[in-house]
């Protein structure tokens, strides 16, 4: 999958194409339903399937004032993405001044004449242009005036449930994980660094991974059954997201894994956790055997859960 970020970075174009346009943060079924689409279309008109998304998000230009955090990274979106099958992904930087273009500007200028678009694909919720105004119908109207085709893909519903990104958003930041990943297709999860900590965790017995998340963190506070993937080899564990209120040096949010049946190196290494299930919230210690006894709790309700999801462990 070739990216673009920016259309001044595209020369030479030749190849008509199927576009799917949208932010596409989360990458969620909606989302994956309208990229497939688009996936589909394209080869059926031996074309390219281009995805065109936006970073920043447009609400941070917007309404810098309003609270929506990313659900994951431009990178780890991006990853998604390829999983879809896309041939090209072009990522435009939002800012107040490409908001101000009108729609048919944006469609004539970037989309018909750089990328010869055939096929435009969005879903029936998604509006661009200068203050919102493109919509379904007048992209059937830009369509009939400037040659392509448009579908518009509903997303908002699967079966009684809504589809959206700020539902999912709503989900995780309650740590409701089922229903958030029900909406995603796939388990709730971040990208981050594995960095060095103070060996705490040891010294307890309990070596943790100390993580520097790609991203503001989503999730709330508390213990997690988590997987994780490290060099496309898959691990289970525990995570802790908190602020270790048993000890009062650290007020700042940080993330914990503690990997089960694992001992490697992987200071610096770039991993991805998949978070399963919250099993409780945090809380504070009045002793280090206590914290102890606790952890070993923590870790026979993890591995009873991960063995009647994956029959392991």
């Amino acid at each position: 999958m070739k990216i673009f970020h920016g259309f001044s970075k595209i020369k030479g174009w030749q190849a008509s194409s199927v576009i799917a346009l949208g932010v596409f943060d989360g990458v969620h079924r909606g989302h994956q339903k309208v990229i497939r689409h688009a996936v589909k279309r394209s080869r059926g008109l031996k074309a390219k399937s281009v995805v065109i998304t936006f970073d920043p998000h447009p609400v941070h230009i917007l309404n810098p004032l309003k609270y929506c955090p990313l659900i994951v990274t431009v990178k780890h979106r991006l990853g998604l993405i390829k999983e879809l099958g896309v041939d090209t992904v072009i990522v435009i930087n939002f800012t107040k001044k490409f908001s101000r273009l009108g729609c048919e500007q944006f469609v004539k200028k970037y989309l018909v004449d750089i990328l010869h678009m055939c096929e435009i694909v969005v879903g029936d919720d998604f509006r661009f242009g200068c203050e919102h105004q493109g919509t379904a119908r007048s992209l059937k109207q830009l369509g009939h005036d400037h040659g392509f085709g448009s579908t518009i893909i509903p997303v908002r519903s699967q079966g009684q449930k809504t589809i959206s990104s700020s539902s999912v958003r709503q989900f995780i930041s309650e740590g409701n994980l089922t229903k958030a990943s029900r909406l995603l297709g796939r388990p709730v999860s971040l990208i981050g660094k594995v960095v060095h900590g103070d060996a705490r965790g040891k010294r307890l017995g309990y070596p943790t991974a100390n993580i520097q998340p790609d991203q503001k963190i989503l999730l709330p506070v508390g213990v997690f059954v988590v997987s994780i993937l490290i060099n496309k080899q898959r691990h289970y564990g525990l995570a802790n997201i908190g602020r270790r209120p048993s000890f009062k040096s650290f007020q700042e949010l940080i993330v914990e894994v503690h990997f089960f049946n694992f001992d490697q190196n992987i200071y610096g290494k770039e991993i991805l956790i998949e978070f399963f299930k919250k099993i409780r919230n945090e809380r504070m210690f009045r002793c280090q055997q206590d914290l102890i006894r606790q952890i070993q709790i923590d870790e026979k309700k993890a591995r009873l859960f991960l063995k009647k999801k994956k029959g392991r462990l």
